[in-house]
């Protein structure tokens, strides 16, 4: 009797000691994950190419405080396409900004909406990757962004277009809509830097 005690008692010390393993092993998936994450955000300021600065160059030295270079672009489910943000602080103190990028909608090739809002066949969050956090830009200089989005490898084929927002992060009240809780059709404008909702379009083909 004792030695059936005393091998019931070493099968649930191993199965324990099993499951501490797991958990640790979870776990310390979950951080090199999101470790991942937030080197992928920081990373993506390189994929910016040549063209992409330059252009972006080109359409903040006429004094356009929020620029976006090459607003549409095609990519196969499944692909990566990097689209690039520039923000311009024309104030006359360094500022802090912030950026938000959500899906407004989608139409396919015969022109009929696929999804508007959270729908079955709109994107996640998964879609997109950018640098969410905050910003100081000094007087007069310009900060870049990469923004970048693909396609889910089911996606259907067709256009989709994402809202873009820029916020000072000093105002009262900028958490809507750069916050990404508020993804609603009529923000409030004056909580934009430059009182401007601007999209980007991706087609997937």
């Amino acid at each position: 009797m004792f030695k059936i005690k005393n091998k019931k008692a070493i099968q649930l010390s191993m199965n324990f000691l099993v499951s501490i393993i797991i958990g640790v092993a979870l776990l310390s998936m979950g951080i090199v994950f999101l470790e991942k994450m937030r080197e992928g955000g920081e990373n993506l300021q390189q994929k910016l190419d040549e063209q992409t600065i330059s252009e972006l160059e080109r359409i903040m030295i006429r004094g356009q405080r929020v620029a976006i270079a090459f607003r549409s672009k095609k990519v196969k489910a499944g692909d990566t396409a990097v689209f690039g943000l520039g923000v311009l602080n024309t104030l006359e103190d360094d500022q802090d900004f912030v950026i938000n990028v959500t899906f407004d909608k989608a139409y396919g090739k015969d022109k009929r909406e696929i999804c508007n809002g959270d729908g079955d066949n709109c994107p996640d969050n998964n879609w997109v990757l950018f640098t969410s956090e905050d910003r100081q830009i000094k007087s007069n200089e310009n900060e870049k962004y990469a923004i970048a989005v693909t396609p889910d490898k089911n996606a259907k084929q067709g256009v989709y277009i994402f809202n873009v927002y820029v916020c000072r992060t000093d105002e009262s009240d900028y958490k809507s809509p750069c916050n990404g809780k508020d993804n609603s059709d009529n923000p409030k404008l004056e909580e934009l830097y430059d009182d401007a909702i601007h999209k980007i379009y991706i087609e997937v083909i």
